[in-house]
């Protein structure tokens, strides 16, 4: 599990790094398909957080490229609320967490 997370974390630094060429590049083949997958099979609080964190990360990277389509937005916006969707939990401090911490992913995305 941590090794998920950590995947997670590592996507979102990449992002923020890489140059704008070498992002768009890699952005939908690579980047994009892993990090859904990672968060579509997230159960635990740590993986959910780590992917959610990631998307900020990958929003805020985006907004320094210009010139590009990123035809997956829709998907990585979808997954966020599927991650965020926390009606089986009780409104515990996780549960807050992971929506504030979603409506900041999803902000980023805009």
């Amino acid at each position: 599990e941590s090794a998920k997370a950590t995947a997670l974390a590592g996507y979102g630094s990449v992002v923020q790094k890489t140059p704008q060429a070498l992002m768009t590049s890699r952005l939908e083949t690579n980047i994009v398909p892993s990090i859904t997958e990672l968060m579509a099979a997230a159960k635990s609080q740590d993986i959910k957080e780590a992917a959610l964190q990631c998307v900020y990360l990958l929003g805020k990277g985006m907004k320094k490229v210009t010139g590009f389509q990123f035809r997956s937005k829709e998907q990585i916006i979808d997954c966020v609320l599927q991650v965020m969707n926390v009606n089986g939990l009780t409104k515990s401090r996780n549960a807050y967490l992971l929506t504030v911490t979603g409506l900041r992913a999803l902000t980023a995305m805009l």
